[in-house]
């Protein structure tokens, strides 16, 4: 179980990933197949968290339909990048005004910034 679990000698936080990230002291990714007992509990735990990102993507993928269509866009000629960065702004924005599932279902709906207060913070750290 080396490099994926946080704990003893790693990083207290990870970022979970999938099959496509390789393995590091600060990525990790379901056991597959879970071969003990350990690794069942560790899929089931990370499962949770990961399926609520995914809600993330849905909602975005949902609110911009132009999003469907990166993959066929060209090299060079239209920036997919600057394109799903405004995607993420704009789908915060609107989790700002109108709320959504994933805030829903961690009980934390009235929790959301104001459009002011996100736009505010927003223009010091986003480089497009």
């Amino acid at each position: 179980m080396t490099g994926r679990l946080c704990g003893q000698g790693h990083p207290q936080y990870c970022v979970g990933g999938d099959k496509a990230f390789a393995l590091s002291p600060v990525i990790t990714t379901l056991f597959k197949p879970a071969t003990t007992p350990q690794q069942a509990a560790y899929n089931t735990a990370f499962s949770k968290p990961r399926t609520s990102v995914e809600w993330g993507f849905g909602i975005c993928g949902n609110l911009w339909s132009r999003l469907k269509c990166l993959k066929k866009m060209k090299l060079f000629v239209t920036p997919p990048f600057k394109m799903y960065v405004a995607a993420l702004v704009l789908t915060n924005a609107h989790a700002c005004e109108y709320g959504n599932q994933v805030s829903s279902y961690f009980g934390m709906v009235g929790d959301a910034p104001t459009m002011e207060e996100y736009m505010g913070d927003l223009s010091q750290q986003v480089p497009l």
